[in-house]
C-alpha cells in the first residue's frame, strides 16, 4: 500500500503543478511541472494506464518552455516525443492527440499542416458530445484548419475552420477559462478568409471578436490578434484612425513579448508590417527605417525565410522612396541571397528605371516570368506575379521601344485584373497598371479604342481605391490628357483631375514631380502654356540632379516652352532638349527625336541657316542606326522606320549648300538604315534555312549590342 500511496501522491503533486504552470506560464511553474511529472514517470509501470498521459503533460510543458525561451530543442522534442506517443494504442489518446496538434500548430510549418488537422480531428472524434474537452478541441482543429488555409488558399478549409470554432464558442461555459481563446482564434480564421474573398463583413466580424478577445484577456497574444484584424481592415476603408490604432496595438503586444519569448519574432514583424503599411500610405521612408530595424531583430539569431522576404520587401521601398542606390543594391543583394525572386524582380525593375540599364530589366523580366511561371495557374501567387511582370515589360518597353514588350505588359496586366476578386485591396492599382499599358498603346498606335478603354478602366481605379487614390488620379488624367491629344477627347478635361492629384500631393512626396509635369502637359494641350511651364519648372526644382525623371521633365518643359506664342523662349527650349539628348538613361529612340527637334531649333536659332545644325543631324543619323537594329521584330523595325523616314533627307539639307559631296553622302546614311536593315534581315531569314542555331545566335549578339554600355 506504501507504493500505492506513494504513486497517487505523485499524481496529485503532478497535477496541481500543471494547474499551476497552465495558469501562470512562468519558468519557475514550467520547471516545477516538468520535475514532477518526471518523477512519476520514473515511478510507472510500462503498462500504466496513465503513462501516455504524463508522457502528453510532459511534451505540453517542453512545448510551453520552448515558447519562453526556456528550451531551445524544446519543440522538436516534444513532437517527437507526442509523435511516439500517439503511434500506439494508449487511453488518454484525444489528448495526446491534441496536445501533438497544438505542438505541431506551434511549428506552423506547411509540411505539418495535414498531420496536425487529422490529429485533431480524430481528437474530437474521440470525445463525446458534453465532454469538457470536446469545445478547446473543436478551436483547436479550427485553428489547425486555418492554417492549412493559409498555405492552401484554393481549399475550404478556413470555412470549416470558422465553423468549428463557432460551434466551440456555443458550447462554452459562463467561467470558460479559454473564453479569449476561443475569439482570438476565430478573429483570426475570419482575418485568413478575407485574405482570400475580400469579404468586407468578415474583416469586420474579425475586427469585433479580437476586440472581446482583449477584452476577456488582454495579453501579448490577444493584442496581435486584434492589431493583425484592424491593419487588414484598414487597407479595405483607408482609415488613418485605424491603421494608427493598429500599430499602437501591435506596439503594446511587442511590449509585452518578453526578449526570450519564441514569438518575439512574429510580434517584430507584425508592427514592422503595419508600419510598412503607414510608410505607403503616407509616402514616409521614416516608417520603412523603423521597419527594418525590426525586421533585422526578428531575422536573429535564426534566419526564418519570411521574415527575410519582408526584410527584402521593405529595403526595396525604403530604395524607392529615398532614390538611395546603396539601399537598393542591399535590397537587390538580400532578394539573392535568399532566393526571393519576387522582390528581385521588383528591385532590378527599379534599378534600369532609374539607370536605363537594358540588361537589368532583361533580368527582371526573366526572373519576373520565372515566378509566374512557378506559379499556379488561378492562384493568389499566379495573380500576384502577373501584377509584378506587368510594370516591368511596360519600363523595358518605355527602353526599347519594343512593341512586343509593350503588348505582353497589357496581356499580363488584364490576366491580374481578371484575376482579382472584387474587394481586392490590390485591385485599383493593378487596374492602373493595365490602364498605363492601354494608354501607352494607344498612344503608340494612334488607337482610340485602347485610349478609351485606358480612361475606362483608370476610372474605375479610382472610383475603388481607398488609399492610393493621388496616384490613380494623376494615372487618369494622363489618359485623358493624351486620348484629347491623339483621339479627339476634350482638351480640359484632365487639367481638374491632374490639379486634383496635385492639391493632395504633399511637397516632400516623391511622386510629386510627376504629378506636376503631367499638369503641365494637360495644360499645353488645354491651351495654357504658360501654366505648363510654371508646373514643370516646379517639377525640375524638386528633382535632385541625377535623378532620372529629371530627363522626362526636360523633355515635356521643351515642349511646354515651344507652345508659348513667337520665339522668346527659344534658348530655354534648346536648353531643355540638350538636356533630354545628353542624358543615356533616355530611349535610343527618345534621343533621336532630342536630336532631331535640336537640329530644327538651332535652324530656327541661326534665322535659317541649316548648317548650324549639321553636327546635330550627324547625331540623328548616327542614333538612327542604332534604333533599326537587328534584334527588332520586324514590326518594331517598320515602325521605327517610318516615324524617322524622312531623317536623312533633313540631315542632308543640313549641309547641302556647302559641301553637296557630304549631302549626297547624309541622304544616302539615313536611307541605307532601312536598306541594310532590310537586307541584313534577308541575309538572316537565308542564314535560318541553313543554320537555325546560328541564326538565333546571331541574333541574339545583334540585341546584345544594341544594350548601352554600363556606366
Amino acid at each position: 500500500m506504501t507504493g500505492e500511496r506513494s504513486r497517487n501522491e505523485l499524481v496529485e503533486a503532478a497535477a496541481q503543478r500543471m494547474v499551476a504552470a497552465e495558469r501562470s506560464g512562468s519558468p519557475a511553474d514550467l520547471l516545477a511541472a516538468e520535475e514532477a511529472l518526471g518523477r512519476l514517470l520514473s515511478q510507472m509501470r510500462p503498462d500504466d494506464v496513465l503513462r501516455a498521459k504524463v508522457q502528453a503533460d510532459i511534451g505540453a510543458v517542453w512545448r510551453r518552455q520552448w515558447e519562453r525561451g526556456l528550451r531551445p530543442n524544446g519543440l522538436t522534442d516534444a513532437i517527437e516525443l507526442l509523435r511516439s506517443v500517439v503511434a500506439r494504442p494508449a487511453p488518454f489518446r484525444a489528448m495526446c492527440l491534441a496536445n501533438l496538434g497544438n505542438a505541431l500548430l506551434t511549428r506552423g510549418d506547411v509540411e505539418d499542416v495535414d498531420e496536425m488537422v487529422d490529429a485533431f480531428t480524430e481528437a474530437v472524434a474521440l470525445t463525446p458530445p458534453g465532454a469538457p474537452q470536446r469545445a478547446p478541441y473543436l478551436m483547436n482543429l479550427g485553428a489547425a484548419l486555418s492554417a492549412r488555409g493559409r498555405a492552401r488558399p484554393a481549399s475550404d478549409d478556413v470555412d470549416h475552420a470558422i465553423a468549428a470554432i463557432g460551434e466551440a464558442i456555443a458550447l462554452e461555459q459562463a467561467d470558460d477559462p479559454r473564453r479569449a481563446a476561443y475569439r482570438a482564434n476565430l478573429a483570426d480564421a475570419l482575418r485568413t478568409r478575407f485574405d482570400r474573398d475580400h469579404d468586407r463583413g468578415d474583416i469586420d466580424r474579425a475586427v469585433e471578436a479580437a476586440r472581446a478577445a482583449v477584452e476577456a484577456q488582454p495579453s501579448a497574444a490577444t493584442a496581435a490578434i486584434l492589431g493583425a484584424a484592424l491593419l487588414a481592415r484598414s487597407t479595405v476603408t483607408g482609415d488613418d484612425v485605424e491603421l494608427a490604432e493598429a500599430v499602437r496595438v501591435l506596439v503594446g503586444a511587442l511590449q509585452a513579448t518578453p526578449e526570450s519569448h519564441a514569438y518575439r519574432a512574429r510580434r517584430l514583424t507584425g508592427l514592422a508590417s503595419a508600419l510598412r503599411r503607414r510608410a505607403e500610405v503616407h509616402d514616409d521612408p521614416s516608417d520603412l527605417e523603423r521597419a527594418e530595424a525590426l525586421l533585422l531583430q526578428a531575422a536573429q539569431p535564426a534566419s526564418d525565410p519570411r521574415v527575410l522576404r519582408n526584410l527584402s520587401s521593405v529595403v526595396i521601398l525604403r530604395a524607392q522612396l529615398t532614390g538611395d542606390d546603396n539601399l537598393l543594391d542591399r535590397g537587390v543583394a538580400v532578394a539573392r541571397r535568399i532566393g526571393d525572386d519576387g522582390n528581385l524582380a521588383i528591385a532590378l525593375h527599379e534599378r534600369g528605371a532609374r539607370t536605363g540599364d537594358l540588361a537589368a530589366l532583361d533580368e527582371a523580366v526573366e526572373v519576373a516570368e520565372a515566378v509566374v511561371a512557378a506559379a499556379e495557374p488561378g492562384s493568389r501567387e499566379h495573380v500576384t506575379a502577373l501584377a509584378r511582370l506587368a510594370p516591368i515589360q511596360q519600363t523595358r518597353y518605355l527602353r526599347t521601344g519594343r512593341g512586343a514588350d509593350l503588348d505582353a505588359a497589357v496581356m499580363a496586366a488584364r490576366a491580374a485584373v481578371e484575376g482579382s476578386r472584387n474587394g481586392d485591396p490590390e485591385l485599383p492599382g493593378r487596374l492602373s497598371n493595365l490602364g498605363n499599358a492601354l494608354r501607352l498603346r494607344g498612344a503608340r498606335t494612334r488607337s482610340e479604342r485602347d485610349l478609351d478603354d485606358a480612361v475606362r478602366i483608370l476610372e474605375q481605379a479610382v472610383e475603388k481605391a481607398v488609399t492610393g487614390r493621388v496616384g490613380h488620379l494623376s494615372n487618369l488624367g494622363a489618359a485623358l490628357q493624351s486620348r484629347a491629344e491623339l483621339a479627339g477627347g476634350d482638351p480640359a478635361a484632365a487639367v481638374p483631375v491632374l490639379l486634383a492629384a496635385v492639391r493632395a500631393t504633399p511637397a516632400s512626396a516623391p511622386a510629386r514631380p510627376r504629378y506636376l509635369s503631367n499638369l503641365g502637359n494637360a495644360l499645353v494641350t488645354a491651351g495654357d502654356p504658360d501654366g505648363a511651364v510654371a508646373r514643370h519648372r516646379e517639377a525640375l526644382a524638386l528633382l535632385p540632379q541625377g535623378h532620372p525623371g529629371r530627363a522626362v521633365v526636360w523633355g515635356n518643359l521643351a515642349a511646354a516652352l515651344n507652345a508659348l506664342p513667337g520665339a522668346v523662349a527659344l534658348d530655354e527650349v534648346t536648353d531643355a532638349t540638350r538636356e533630354v539628348l545628353a542624358n543615356t538613361t533616355v530611349s535610343g529612340p527618345d534621343r533621336l527625336v532630342a536630336a532631331w527637334r535640336l537640329a530644327d531649333l538651332e535652324v530656327r536659332a541661326a534665322g535659317g541657316d541649316t548648317r548650324q545644325a549639321a553636327a546635330t543631324m550627324r547625331t540623328a543619323v548616327d542614333l538612327a542606326r542604332e534604333v533599326a537594329w537587328i534584334g527588332a521584330a520586324p514590326g518594331d523595325r517598320s515602325y521605327t522606320l517610318a516615324r524617322f523616314s524622312t531623317l536623312g533627307l533633313d540631315a542632308a539639307a543640313t549641309v547641302v549648300d556647302t559641301d553637296p559631296g557630304a549631302a549626297v553622302a547624309m541622304l544616302e546614311s539615313g536611307r541605307s538604315v532601312g536598306w541594310s536593315d532590310q537586307l541584313q534581315h534577308r541575309r538572316v531569314e537565308a542564314l535560318a534555312d541553313r543554320s537555325p542555331d546560328l541564326a538565333a545566335r546571331l541574333r541574339e549578339v545583334a540585341t546584345a549590342l544594341d544594350r548601352p554600355l554600363a556606366g
